[in-house]
C-alpha cells in the first residue's frame, strides 16, 4: 500500500492553491479541509470551485458519494467531482479531494458550506469542515445612459469601484451598413461622441476588464435624433397646354440627406405679373390651384402640404390653370419630425404670355343725327393680362325689328362692309371695323367717315385683313356694335421652357430645319405665327336713324352715284397723266411675302420701321429667319474642350475661317480663342466683329481684343435678361451704373 511508516510530512499544494493537510495512515487520525478558489468572494456571474480534501488515502474507507456539500444546512449539493474520477498510481500520493463547481455564481450562491465526510466500516467517522462563500456584486459599470441630439452622443454611467484595475473600452458601430465608427479605451463616464450622422441607429459595444476575470460585456443600442432635412433634389419644371388651359407642372426626388424620414412636402407656385402698365392696377400674385388631390399649393398655410411617401423617390404635381402675362417661380420645402429644409428654388420658370383683358366695357351710344351717332367710352380696359396695342370698333346693321338678345357673339360677326350688307338683307348678321385707335378714345362719331376718332389710327388691320370703313349710315335701321381690344404676343420674354412645349415653337424649329436645305431644294418661306389676342365688349345700347320719306330718299342715293361716277372719271384721267405717281411718289414696292430683303434708304427707316413691326413683327421675324445658315462650315476651336467654358452657348460657335484670333500667352494655344468672328463691310474687308456677351471667363479676352483691334464703337445688341434673370455682365459695358 501507499501508507508507510513513517509517512510523508512535506505539505503538498492542490494546483499551486491551497496546502494540504500532511497525509496520515491511522483512520484514527482523519481530517477534513474546505477551500474555495480561486477566492471564497467571488464578483456575480463568474465561476467558482469549493473543495472538500481529507488527509489519507480514501480507497477502502470512504466512497465515493462519502462526502456531501450541505448548503446553508439544508440544501445538499453532490460533489462535481471525486477522486475516484482520477488515476489512481503507485508511489504516488493517491487523490483525495471533492470538488463542488459553481458556474455563473449568483447572489443564491452565497452562505456556509459543510464539507460531511461519512466513512464505511465497522466504525463510522463523521467529520465535518465548513466553507464561508460570498458572491458579492460584480465590478461593472452600472445605469449606463447614453443622451443624443442629432449629430453628438454622451454617455455616463455609474461604477461601484473605480479602482485601478477597471478598464473600460468601447467600441460603436452603425447599424445601417455595418461600419464601426468610433472606439476609445479606458473611457472616463461622460465621453462625447461627435460627426455622427442625424437619425441614424447605433450600436455600442462596452467591455469592462477588472484585471480578474474575462471582461464583462454590455451593449447599448441608440439613435440619433432627427434634423432639419437637406432640400429635396429638383427635377424639371415645364409648362402643360391641357384642355382646361395652360398647366405648371413640377418634379422633384428626395433629399439626398433626409436627416430622418420626410413627412411631408411644401410646394409654392406663385406667379408675379411681368408686364405692369404705367398707372395700372395693382394685381396680387397668383397661387394657381393643384389638378390632383394628393398635391397642394403652399401659400402659407400648414395645411396645405404634399404627404411624403415612404417608399416613393419620386414626385410630380400640376398647377393652374395659369393666368397671363405671368413668370410662376416654383419652390419646394422637405419636412421631418426634426423641421423643414431650406427651400430649393427651380432655376427655370412657367411664364405665360400676354393675353386678351379679363372684361371690355361696351361703349355707351348717344343721341343720333340723321346718318350719324355718338358713341362714349368709359373706363379703360385693365392691362392685368397685358398691354393693348390697339382698339377697334365693330358696328352691327340691324333691321328695327330685331331683338339684341338673338345676336350671336361678337367674335362671329367680322366681314366687311360691302359683304355685310349683302348678307343683312338675308336675314344674316354681321359686322365691320368702322373705327381703329392706338390709344383709348373718349368719344366718336360713327358715320362721318372718319375712322380715328381724333386719335393715332391703329397701325395693323384687324384680323391683318380688315381695314376700317365708316360710310355714312343708312336711316330706317338699327345699328349696335362693340368694343375689340387687341393685344400683342410677347416674344421677348418667352423662355426655352415654354418654347419647347408650345406647338407655335415646334412648328417653327421644324421650319428652320427645313430651311437648311440647299437653295435648290428649298420651299417657299412661310413663317407660322401665332396671331395676336382679342377681347371683346358686349354690346351697346342700339341706335335706330330715323327714315326719310321716298322721294328725298332716292333723290339721294341718285346724288351720291353721280357723284362717285364723277370722281371716277377724274381718278381715271389723273392716273393716265401721270398726275398720281407725282403726287404720290414711291420709294419702292413692297411685297409681304417677298422672301428677299434689301438696304433701306436712311430716310425711309421710320415708316419701314412701323411696317415691319405689324402683326406681331411678321416682317422683322421673316427677315431675321432669312438669313443665310453656314453649317458646313468648320468650328473646331470653339468645340475643343479646353474652349468650351468661353462658349456662352454650345450651339453658336466661331467659324474657324473667320473668327479673331487673339496673340497666345504663354506658349498656351487656347488663349488666343474667343467667339468672335469678323464681318465684311461693304466693300468686302473686315470691318465688323460680331462677338458674344463677354463670361467671367472671357471678360479679359474681350477687353483684349477691343484693345488690339482698336475697336472704337462698342454696340451691345443682345438681352441684359435671358430667362427673366440677369445674365450679362453690366461691368463689361457700363461705368458708375450709366451704360455706354
Amino acid at each position: 500500500g501507499i501508507c508507510v511508516c513513517p509517512p510523508m510530512f512535506d505539505p503538498w499544494r492542490l494546483e499551486g492553491a491551497i496546502e494540504l493537510l500532511p497525509f496520515k495512515c491511522d483512520r484514527r487520525e482523519l481530517m477534513v479541509q474546505g477551500r474555495a478558489l480561486p477566492s471564497d468572494s467571488v464578483y456575480q456571474g463568474t465561476d467558482a470551485s469549493l473543495f472538500c480534501c481529507i488527509n489519507m488515502d480514501p480507497r477502502s474507507f470512504i466512497d465515493d458519494d462519502g462526502v456531501d456539500f450541505i448548503q446553508n444546512s439544508s440544501i445538499i449539493r453532490e460533489p462535481t467531482n471525486t477522486p475516484y474520477d482520477e488515476v489512481f498510481t503507485d508511489g504516488i500520493e493517491p487523490p483525495r479531494c471533492w470538488s463542488l463547481e459553481i458556474k455563473n455564481a449568483q447572489y443564491s450562491d452565497s452562505g456556509t458550506y459543510l464539507c460531511h465526510v461519512k466513512t464505511n466500516g465497522k466504525h463510522e467517522i463523521n467529520t465535518n469542515h465548513t466553507i464561508n462563500f460570498f458572491v458579492k456584486a460584480p465590478r461593472i459599470i452600472q445605469n449606463v445612459t447614453v443622451r443624443t441630439n442629432a449629430t453628438h452622443a454622451e454617455i455616463r454611467w455609474d461604477a461601484q469601484d473605480d479602482g485601478p484595475m477597471l478598464k473600460i473600452d468601447f467600441k460603436l458601430m452603425r447599424r445601417t451598413d455595418g461600419v464601426e465608427v468610433w472606439s476609445d479605451t479606458n473611457a472616463k463616464s461622460g465621453v462625447v461622441i461627435g460627426e455622427l450622422l442625424p437619425a441614424t441607429p447605433y450600436t455600442l459595444f462596452i467591455s469592462v476588464f477588472d484585471g480578474q476575470n474575462e471582461p464583462f460585456k454590455i451593449t447599448e443600442h441608440f439613435t440619433t435624433s432627427e434634423s432639419a432635412p437637406e432640400p429635396p433634389t429638383l427635377g424639371e419644371i415645364r409648362i402643360l397646354n391641357l384642355q382646361g388651359g395652360l398647366y405648371c407642372e413640377v418634379e422633384w426626388m428626395p433629399p439626398k440627406t433626409p436627416n430622418g424620414r420626410i413627412t411631408k412636402y411644401y410646394v409654392t407656385v406663385r406667379g408675379q405679373i411681368r408686364h405692369v402698365s404705367p398707372g395700372g392696377i395693382l394685381s396680387n400674385d397668383d397661387f394657381p390651384a393643384e389638378e390632383k388631390n394628393q398635391c397642394a399649393n403652399y401659400n402659407n398655410n400648414d395645411s396645405s402640404y404634399t404627404s411624403a411617401d415612404a417608399i416613393a423617390d419620386f414626385y410630380s404635381c400640376r398647377f393652374g390653370p395659369l393666368k397671363p402675362n405671368r413668370n410662376y417661380t416654383a419652390f419646394v420645402w422637405a419636412e421631418n419630425g426634426a423641421g423643414r429644409s431650406e427651400n430649393a428654388t427651380f432655376s427655370e420658370q412657367c411664364i405665360t404670355d400676354f393675353a386678351q383683358p379679363d372684361a371690355v366695357d361696351a361703349p355707351a351710344s348717344m343721341s343720333q343725327n340723321g346718318t350719324v351717332f355718338g358713341l362714349t367710352f368709359n373706363s379703360e380696359p385693365d392691362e392685368v393680362n397685358g398691354p393693348v396695342a390697339c382698339y377697334y370698333v365693330a358696328i352691327v346693321p340691324l333691321a328695327p325689328d330685331v331683338v339684341i338678345e338673338s345676336l350671336p357673339a361678337p367674335d362671329s360677326l367680322i366681314k366687311n362692309f360691302k359683304k355685310k350688307f349683302q348678307e343683312t338683307k338675308q336675314k344674316r348678321y354681321f359686322a365691320y371695323i368702322a373705327e381703329s385707335y392706338m390709344q383709348y378714345p373718349k368719344r366718336t362719331l360713327i358715320g362721318d367717315g372718319n375712322t380715328t376718332a381724333g386719335v393715332e389710327p391703329c397701325n395693323v388691320l384687324y384680323l391683318s385683313r380688315h381695314r376700317p370703313e365708316d360710310p355714312a349710315l343708312k336711316p330706317g335701321l338699327k345699328y349696335t356694335g362693340f368694343l375689340i381690344a387687341r393685344v400683342d404676343r410677347d416674344y421677348a420674354s418667352r423662355s426655352d421652357s415654354f418654347r419647347h412645349n408650345d406647338l407655335f415653337f415646334i412648328k417653327r424649329k421644324r421650319y428652320r430645319e427645313n430651311s437648311e436645305l440647299p437653295r435648290h431644294f428649298r420651299p417657299s418661306r412661310q413663317l407660322i405665327v401665332s396671331g395676336p389676342a382679342y377681347g371683346f365688349s358686349g354690346y351697346f345700347k342700339p341706335v335706330i336713324l330715323e327714315a326719310f320719306d321716298g322721294i328725298f330718299n332716292d333723290t339721294a342715293e341718285n346724288c351720291f352715284l353721280i357723284f362717285i361716277y364723277f370722281i371716277f372719271l377724274s381718278l381715271c384721267y389723273a392716273l393716265r397723266r401721270g398726275m398720281i405717281k407725282q403726287l404720290c411718289p414711291m420709294s419702292k414696292d413692297r411685297i409681304l411675302l417677298k422672301p428677299h430683303f434689301h438696304a433701306t434708304l436712311v430716310d425711309d427707316l421710320p415708316e419701314e420701321y412701323t411696317i415691319r413691326r405689324r402683326d406681331s413683327n411678321y416682317l422683322c421675324i421673316s427677315e431675321f429667319d432669312a438669313l443665310p445658315n453656314y453649317r458646313s462650315m468648320e468650328s473646331s476651336a470653339s468645340e475643343r474642350l479646353e474652349n468650351a467654358h468661353k462658349n456662352r452657348y454650345n450651339d453658336v460657335k466661331a467659324f474657324d475661317a473667320t473668327r479673331v484670333k487673339l496673340p497666345i500667352i504663354g506658349n498656351d494655344p487656347s488663349t488666343d480663342y474667343i467667339n468672335a468672328n469678323f464681318v465684311k463691310g461693304y466693300r468686302g474687308r473686315k470691318m465688323f466683329i460680331a462677338s458674344q456677351g463677354p463670361l467671367d471667363a472671357s471678360t479679359d479676352d474681350f477687353w483684349r481684343m477691343i484693345w488690339e483691334h482698336k475697336v472704337r464703337v462698342i454696340v451691345m445688341v443682345a438681352n441684359l435678361y435671358e430667362r427673366n434673370r440677369f445674365s450679362i455682365r453690366l461691368i463689361a459695358y457700363c461705368i458708375k451704373q450709366k451704360c455706354v
